[in-house]
């Protein structure tokens, strides 16, 4: 008589990230967004003033001598780019930046709701609040620019405007740093804590 064989066991359910894991992967998104950000920056400034980009928008690879970018909208030509090359770095950086913001949305939503920790999921949506009030200023900003570059109507016409947006950008980058100090000594505390229960099971 054939054996039977028995039904393969059903595959073991992922497991749920730490808390730990989770602030982690908030720092690191928090980190490339600002990479993102810095570079899409960039090569604004460089279209509008039709300057060349700083090279520290690339990094040098550890293992080899190419440049290689930081983010999917960097770029190794130091040239301004032309109008057809911003659209393409601008749909790169919104794309990016949105994705950013659903991911950010669901570890909120872990932080409260998984981990009830309420006190994280709030520091993490004022950060996203000012995050995203930074993003909108950059955009005004850079109308005006553009308006400023279309129009030539003087050197200086649209500085004051100008000047209020960066101000009001720096100020929120302090803030966002602070908040995020507290992402950062939650993970520091949480390190400690895992080291400990580590050394105590050896």
């Amino acid at each position: 008589m054939a054996a039977t064989l028995a039904p393969p066991p059903p595959p073991p359910p992922p497991a749920t990230p730490s808390l730990l894991a989770t602030l982690k992967l908030y720092r690191t998104s928090l980190q490339s967004r600002h990479s993102l950000l810095s570079e899409l920056e960039a090569a604004l400034t460089s279209f509008f003033t039709n300057t060349p980009t700083p090279l520290s928008t690339l990094t040098i690879d550890a293992d080899s001598s190419n440049r290689t970018p930081t983010s999917a909208c960097a770029t190794e030509s130091i040239r301004p780019p032309n109008v057809e090359e911003l659209q393409e770095i601008l749909r790169i950086g919104f794309e990016g930046v949105l994705e950013t913001k659903q991911e950010h949305r669901l570890i909120a939503d872990s932080l409260e709701h998984l981990f009830q920790r309420a006190n994280l999921k709030n520091v993490v949506e004022r950060i996203e609040a000012m995050e995203e009030e930074r993003f909108k200023l950059m955009i005004e900003r850079d109308q005006l620019r553009r308006l400023d570059m279309i129009t030539q109507v003087g050197e200086g016409e649209f500085q004051s405007s100008l000047d209020g947006f960066e101000k009001r950008r720096r100020e929120l980058a302090q803030k966002i740093h602070d908040e995020q100090r507290e992402i950062d000594a939650e993970i520091v505390d949480l390190d400690a804590a895992e080291t400990i229960d580590t050394t105590e099971q050896v």
